[in-house]
């Protein structure tokens, strides 16, 4: 029999997505090609909703003591979006911020992270 197009319903021209950022609009177009990085706006939704993401940065060991240092939020970013971003992609952590990222955890115990 098939399945029947009038259960399935459509998707919303524009979405509102609330992020760390504001209030973001999402609009779908069905003739561009999907992406890796598409659902990651959701994602961060998701992240700040559920106050996850606040509880993994409270929760982190990181300390620094140099003003000139990345902040905590910005090293743990830089890490889970490189991580979402897939194996091809993890590259560009490498030509934006690995430096800082590798010393970041450099003087943390394995115990504590």
């Amino acid at each position: 029999m098939g399945e029947s197009e009038g259960l399935i319903d459509p998707v919303p021209a524009k979405s509102e997505v609330d992020t760390f950022a504001g209030k973001i609009h999402v609009f779908w177009d069905p003739n561009a090609q999907v992406t890796a990085l598409g659902p990651v706006t959701f994602f961060i939704e998701f992240l700040k909703t559920s106050g996850l993401w606040e509880k993994w940065v409270h929760d982190c060991p990181l300390k620094y003591t140099s003003r000139n240092s990345p902040s905590k939020e910005e090293i743990l970013a830089t890490v889970l979006l490189s991580v979402l971003a897939g194996p091809k992609r993890y590259a560009h952590i490498t030509a934006r911020s690995e430096d800082s990222v590798r010393r970041a955890f450099t003087h943390a115990s394995e115990e504590e992270l």
